[in-house]
This record gives structure tokens, sequence and C-alpha cells, in this order.
């Protein structure tokens, strides 16, 4: 039997271990409230208001399937350009949206698409593209279209590109051999298909995440 020293000690123990717990989720709330005061203004992603109108284009995923300014419509979309045998920002990246969709997932908000487009249509063929995309995410869609059709769409969005030729006598004469510069910024657009925001580099998923919900509510 316990002494009322010990019941009083477990006593205060226990006003204790309820006080800490409601601070947690007291600052908890506050947070949640706080993040749901946030505006676009305060984010770190470029959000455009109005958002942007984007040219009519016309580019194709799986086998000639078309992907146009109406495979916006009705969702929020998630756009990075790049080519499938980059090197490094592309994989980073998409591994970062990767990262990002899950947590969108699990914070219960809308779903968006996530479009991979590729700057190489030469070398990245419709089956290829596919199988590269799905290596990071199932959901994730791989598109593109001829040169004409992909420098048409990203000179509308400000997407930069180039082609570059290694030096060295290990890739003389071999025209296949480049690599590609290209910016690595995240597009965001909304369900009217219009460009809502821009992610600069360096990303990180949770900032992703949360920006997106943060627009979100600020539609």
């Amino acid at each position: 039997m316990k002494t009322k020293k010990q019941q009083r000690g477990i006593y205060i123990t226990l006003v204790v271990l309820i006080g800490i717990i409601a601070l947690v989720v007291g600052l908890l709330i506050f947070q949640q409230h706080e993040a749901d005061k946030q505006t676009v203004a305060d984010l770190k992603a470029t959000v455009l208001t109005p958002p942007r109108a984007v040219v009519p284009f016309n580019l194709t995923y799986e086998t000639n399937k078309n992907f146009s300014n109406a495979s916006l419509y009705g969702h929020w979309t998630f756009m990075f350009f790049g080519y499938t045998r980059c090197p490094d920002v592309c994989p980073t990246t998409m591994s970062v949206l990767n990262n990002a969709y899950e947590y969108i997932k699990e914070s219960g908000l809308t779903l968006p698409q996530v479009i991979f487009v590729s700057v190489d249509p030469t070398r990245d063929n419709s089956e290829y593209l596919q199988r590269y995309v799905r290596y990071f995410n199932d959901d994730f869609m791989g598109i593109t279209g001829t040169e004409a059709q992909v420098e048409a769409l990203t000179k509308d969005l400000g997407v930069v590109y180039m082609k570059v030729t290694p030096k060295g006598e290990a890739y003389q004469g071999q025209s296949s051999t480049y690599l590609i510069d290209h910016s690595g910024v995240i597009l965001l657009f909304n369900p009217q298909g219009n460009l809502r925001a821009v992610f600069t580099m360096p990303h990180d998923a949770n900032q992703i995440a949360s920006e997106y919900s943060v627009i979100l509510n600020n539609k």
C-alpha cells in the first residue's frame, strides 16, 4: 500500500504530464492556426496573381496519347522539365517531387498530377520515358513531343535548355553523346490550366508540400 507521500508524488507527476500534453497540443493547434493564416506573399515560391494563361500546346505520352492544355483542366499539376539521361538535377528533383507527393497524400490534400516533360525527344521515346518516371512514382507521367513542340512550350513558360557536347577524345564523332543544361524550376498549374506558381532551386519536399497547401487555401 502506497503512503500518502507516494500518492502525492504520483498525483503531481500526473498533473505535470497532463500539463505538458496540454502545452504540446496547444502549440500544435497554434502552429496549424498560424499556417492557416499564411498567404501566398509569405511563400518562398513565386506565386502568380492572377495566374497566367499558357499558350496552346500539344505533346504526347505513352503511345501517342495527346497531352494538351485540356489535360491540365480539373487538376492541380506540378510540372518539371528535364531528360532521362540527366546525371544529377533530374533524379534529385524527381525524388523530391515523390517525397512531396507522399507528404501531400498523407495530409489528405487534393492530390496533384506530377508531369515530367522531356526536353530530349530525340533520345527519350515514350516507352523509355514512362519507365523512367515510374521508377520514382507509379502515378507520375512522362510526356514529350517534337523538338518544335517542346521548344514552343518552354519558351512560353520561361524554361531554358541547351545541348552541351562534352569535351575530350572519347566523345569525338559521337553526335548522340551530349548533355543538356536546363532550368531546374518546378511549375504549378491550377485546375483552370493556368500557371499559378514557380518553385526555384534548391528544392525541398516539405517546403513544396506545405506551400502547396497554402496555395490551395488561397485560391
